[in-house]
């Protein structure tokens, strides 16, 4: 009677320890599911900021790295940003070796999900799918830290923790998909002296500046301060956007009054945010043939990205009064201004290779990438790779 109420206990302990086992596995590769059942996760994990390369280790067999050997990809998007229908690449964009789709029904087939962080919500998790292990999920923003921080989004992002994203897709040049609003990039050179030459018969008016937010963030405040203090400083700048009410007068404006403007105020709504610059500088400025005028990004971050002598920067110096004064002498002396086109006549190998930078879409990055051998990573925690290591005057508020 003993010896059976030995073994009783003996597999009662052995039962508890298996089950143990499989408990601690389970929280460690919460990702991998359907369900709620248990498949697997290949990727380890390290420090919560950091992007982590490793070798991928299914049970049995391990490769250094993933060799892709599909003919053709699906990008499955998961949902449209901000759920608006137009947002987005089209559905069904050939990419040549990949297709753009936003049929979940084709997620198990899917090489990359990308998720717009508008994406990455309750609706979202926990996450009800299978995962196939050779997946790739992406995570997209093109807003500042500043502009997260503040909304819904930043609450819910630790809900992707642990694993759930492999790369990113930002503005940020360190992201694994550089995402630029350089959209032209690749026929700037085009013509150049002779280009220049027909922009600069069109210059007559100053300063130009469109913006829509005033008052949201302290970025928002803090250029509108400064362009005010520009204007008293005795600068032209003619001002439109939902700011200033006068929507319908901008878009009223003839192309030839908006190629007329030999300055375009590039100020961004957040400060010293990590490589943010929008639309303000590279299509309102540099595709659009004015001289950007930078407030909002550190200095270094825009050499980084922009053509060298192509954009004139607040920060250099001491006050707007400065800033203004300099403008006038520019606009006085056409040879000192033309110098900020020079770059599209004869561009340097640094140039180019700057410019280079921006010649892809993010989608089309995203598919030559998946074509060749890539190793396997993840972000361990998201929001640390977006919050991390910002400066204190990108987060405040």
């Amino acid at each position: 009677m003993k010896r059976g109420k030995l073994w009783i206990v003996f597999f009662g302990l052995l039962a508890s320890g298996v089950l143990l086992v499989v408990w601690n596995y389970q929280s460690a590769n919460t990702w991998f599911v359907r369900g709620g059942t248990l498949t697997f996760k290949p990727w380890r994990k390290e420090s919560s900021n950091k992007i982590i390369n490793y070798t991928h280790q299914k049970r049995g067999f391990g490769t250094e790295m993933v060799n892709v050997t599909k003919e053709h990809h699906w990008i499955l998007m998961w949902r449209h940003p901000w759920g608006v229908q137009t947002e987005g690449p089209r559905d069904g964009k050939d990419l040549g070796k990949c297709t753009i789709t936003y049929d979940q029904k084709r997620l198990p087939e899917a090489s990359a999900v990308i998720f717009h962080y508008s994406g990455l919500d309750r609706e979202t998790m926990p996450w009800k799918h299978y995962r196939n292990p050779d997946q790739l999920f992406v995570y997209l923003t093109m807003e500042s830290p500043s502009y997260i921080q503040i909304g819904e989004h930043r609450r819910t992002m630790s809900k992707f923790d642990g694993g759930f994203i492999n790369w990113t897709m930002s503005y940020r040049h360190s992201s694994d998909i550089f995402s630029s609003y350089f959209t032209s990039a690749n026929t700037i050179f085009e013509n150049g002296k002779q280009k220049v030459e027909d922009l600069l018969a069109k210059k007559s008016r100053t300063g130009l500046w469109v913006v829509s937010n005033c008052k949201l963030l302290p970025g928002s405040r803090m250029r509108y301060r400064y362009i005010e203090d520009l204007i008293q400083a005795g600068l032209p700048i003619d001002r439109y956007g939902a700011c200033f009410r006068n929507k319908k007068e901008f878009a009223a404006l003839s192309p030839e009054v908006l190629h007329s403007y030999r300055f375009y105020f590039s100020f961004e709504n957040a400060l010293h945010c990590e490589d943010y610059m929008t639309e303000k500088l590279w299509i309102n400025g540099i595709q659009s043939g004015r001289v950007p005028v930078i407030w909002g990004p550190l200095k270094a971050d825009v050499e980084k990205l922009a053509p060298p002598g192509s954009f004139i920067h607040t920060e250099d110096f001491k006050s707007p009064a400065e800033l203004a004064q300099y403008l006038l002498r520019l606009e006085k002396n056409e040879t000192e201004y033309r110098r900020f086109f020079d770059w599209r006549v004869n561009p340097d190998e640094r140039t180019k290779k700057i410019v280079a930078q921006h010649y892809l879409i993010r989608e089309e990055q995203l598919c030559d990438k998946l074509q060749r051998p890539f190793s396997r990573k993840y972000v361990e925690s998201i929001s640390d790779w977006f919050f991390g290591n910002e400066t204190k005057e990108c987060l405040q508020n």
